[in-house]
């Protein structure tokens, strides 16, 4: 436990001197040859980073050098291929897993790819139903003007913007990218990157199951949205009675999982209105702008309440004016609870 210890002491250090709030600390830095400085930070830059991280050759070769701050998570080692991987440390000074664990490994509990690429898909049959493509006839206009009447798969589409940025990583202008209906709908695109950051921060990593983490992409019932997971979760516990009951409680307390239930009775929130009764992916704008504001929030929430658990755990090892940094200057120490989803979603 003490090499855990210490490399979190580390990375907390890092976040301190280089002017980064470790619940938006990005683990997909992990696969570049350095991290990123505060100044480094663009507006774009995570979004820009995850289509790297997804769709460049050289990230999913997983070749590259372990960047110096690395060394003090997988040190001697080559980067695992999930960002989620990397944070192990965490997860074992939080007491989620141990150095046994074989079956249960680091999860990211609400996926950026799932709702991004329904930004750009259009409308399909499948078993009577859309796949729930809120901006499909502004979407089919935009590839017919572009590919001559032949609609490319979204995926296809991801890999030329990530030509785009290999070409010109400073001032790619994505020229497709920005003639989509969604980019002119500033509050969603505001937040939409600010979760591609948020996706591989503290807030949204989880231990779970490694067999359940292998069907939530692509279990019909739920698609990888972490309120529809947590809702089969939840009814499988309550499927037991009482004894279930409680230990869904505890499963929620254990990790911090308050920002996505309820307080009085812990019931599950959702991630955008009607969600847990309708459709699987969003079908209007208004959707996709509850879902991006709501994953925000809850994610922070989390993360900043880990990053209180961290410090208060390593307390011992922490420098003086690290641990200053966190519990006064960025207010945690003032933190008396992690708040529940009605606290943060429904307090209005």
């Amino acid at each position: 436990m003490l090499k855990e210890q210490n490399a979190i002491c580390c990375w907390l250090k890092w976040c301190n001197d280089n002017e980064i709030k470790p619940w938006l600390f990005d683990f997909k830095q992990f696969f570049r040859d350095s991290v990123w400085t505060s100044d480094k930070i663009n507006d774009e830059t995570h979004l820009n980073e995850w289509l790297l991280y997804k769709f460049e050759k050289k990230y999913s070769e997983n070749v590259k050098k372990v960047p110096p701050l690395l060394n003090c998570f997988e040190k001697g080692k080559k980067v695992d291929k999930d960002p989620d991987k990397i944070a192990r440390p965490i997860y074992k000074v939080l007491g989620w897993i141990d150095s046994n664990s074989i079956h249960a490994d680091g999860d990211q509990m609400n996926s950026f790819q799932t709702t991004f690429t329904q930004l750009f898909a259009i409308k399909s049959s499948n078993r009577g139903r859309t796949n729930g493509a809120p901006f499909s006839d502004e979407n089919l206009e935009c590839y017919r003007k572009h590919y001559f009447e032949q609609i490319p798969e979204v995926s296809d589409l991801f890999k030329e913007m990530v030509q785009d940025l290999q070409q010109s990583p400073q001032n790619s202008k994505q020229n497709i990218f920005n003639e989509f209906a969604f980019r002119k709908n500033e509050l969603i695109f505001k937040n939409l990157k600010e979760f591609a950051g948020l996706t591989h921060s503290i807030g949204n990593f989880i231990v779970m199951p490694v067999k359940y983490n292998l069907v939530r992409g692509s279990a019909e019932q739920v698609r990888d949205y972490w309120d529809l997971s947590l809702q089969v979760i939840h009814d499988l516990f309550y499927s037991a009675g009482d004894i279930g009951r409680s230990a869904w409680k505890n499963f929620v307390e254990q990790f911090y999982l308050q920002p996505f239930v309820r307080r009085n009775d812990y019931s599950v929130g959702e991630l955008w209105t009607g969600h847990l009764t309708g459709q699987i992916y969003p079908q209007s704008s208004v959707q996709v702008e509850e879902f991006y504001y709501r994953v925000n929030m809850l994610i922070e929430e989390r993360g900043k309440w880990i990053t209180r658990i961290l410090c208060e755990k390593l307390d011992s090892e922490l420098d003086s004016e690290t641990k200053k940094f966190y519990l006064k200057e960025l207010k945690l120490g003032s933190m008396d609870h992690i708040r529940f989803y009605d606290e943060i979603i429904e307090k209005e």
